[in-house]
């Protein structure tokens, strides 16, 4: 089973909104009583909008489940990158992910406090889910950009791997 998250149109907008805001300072900067600060301003914000583009608009990613493993690949491009292989046996559960205080604070009493994190969103400000994990006694928060029914057959292979034989996880 293969789930492709869809691209917003916010992404790009965003990282053109960064580039004029640096553009129009570092034209504006001869202005300013210290014309430098703006300049490292407009730097910084240049560099946020090449972050943007390079992190949510050119690449796409591809979450593959297969009977004992979550593969998440990102395609950029004709490349393809293998990001995490990760085995369901080790999986603990795959949860919407918090978006208040009070829904983080019953997420770290549920789980726990988790050592990592790794997100293989798609999107700026996406629905997420939380895939728990533990490899190397350590726990570990996924978060995947993907709908309800990718989520409740992860976890239905959850189930079914943790109740039969172990596995093998690798991140790469």
């Amino acid at each position: 089973m293969i789930f492709i998250p869809k691209k917003n149109k916010s992404n790009p907008i965003v990282a053109s909104v960064l580039l004029a805001i640096a553009v129009i300072a570092a034209f504006l900067s001869r202005l300013f009583l210290y014309p430098t600060v703006a300049q490292i301003v407009a730097l910084a914000v240049f560099s946020l909008a090449l972050w943007t583009v390079v992190r949510f608009v050119m690449p796409r990613y591809e979450y593959e489940l297969t009977d004992t493993e979550l593969t998440v690949r990102r395609i950029t491009g004709t490349r393809c990158e293998t990001l995490g292989c990760m085995t369901l046996t080790a999986g603990i559960a795959i949860v919407k992910s918090p978006a208040t205080a009070e829904e983080k604070a019953a997420f770290v009493s549920t789980f726990g406090k988790t050592d990592n994190r790794f997100n293989f969103c798609a999107n700026i400000r996406a629905d997420q889910y939380v895939y728990v994990t533990e490899f190397a006694s350590k726990r570990i928060e996924v978060l995947l950009e993907c709908d309800e029914a990718f989520a409740a057959e992860i976890r239905k292979r959850i189930s079914a791997c943790r109740s039969s034989g172990d596995g093998f996880y690798r991140f790469e």
